[in-house]
Parts: C-alpha cells; structure tokens; sequence
C-alpha cells in the first residue's frame, strides 16, 4: 500500500488501514524502507476490492502482488 523512509509514518497507514477491514495490515522493512502491506488475501477478486477500499477512503493507489513466499526466504 505504501512505503517509507520514516517508520513511524507507515504505522500510522498501518492503523489507518485498520478500521477499513480490508485484511491483515503489516509493516515490513526493507533496506531503508518500511513498507505497508495487507493481506494474504486469497482471490483476486478479493484484492480489487480490498484495493477499490483504500482507494475510495484514503485516496492512495494500491498495487495487488501476487503473494510468494520464497521472495521472503521462507519454506
């Protein structure tokens, strides 16, 4: 949903995200960056809604990413 320098700034998204139930909010940093995601969510269908949301209440353009967890190192 989005990404920042300052940390601080995307907990705020992340709590203003909160309340919109569009899915589990989480920061992850990377670098110098944190960023802003929500989800897993399941279906595509889903996620534009999910995006369609933020996008009406907060006036932000969301990407939908597909989910892989190898890009987190994970098994």
């Amino acid at each position: 949903v989005g990404a920042f320098k300052n940390r601080e700034n995307a907990q705020a998204l992340a709590d203003t995200l909160a309340p919109l139930d569009v899915g589990r909010v989480y920061l992850r940093t990377e670098a110098e960056l944190t960023r802003v995601y929500v989800g897993p969510i399941l279906n595509r269908e889903a996620a534009e809604q999910a995006a369609e949301t933020i996008q009406k209440q907060l006036s932000l353009s969301p990407q939908i990413k597909q989910y892989d967890v190898r890009e987190d190192g994970q098994t």
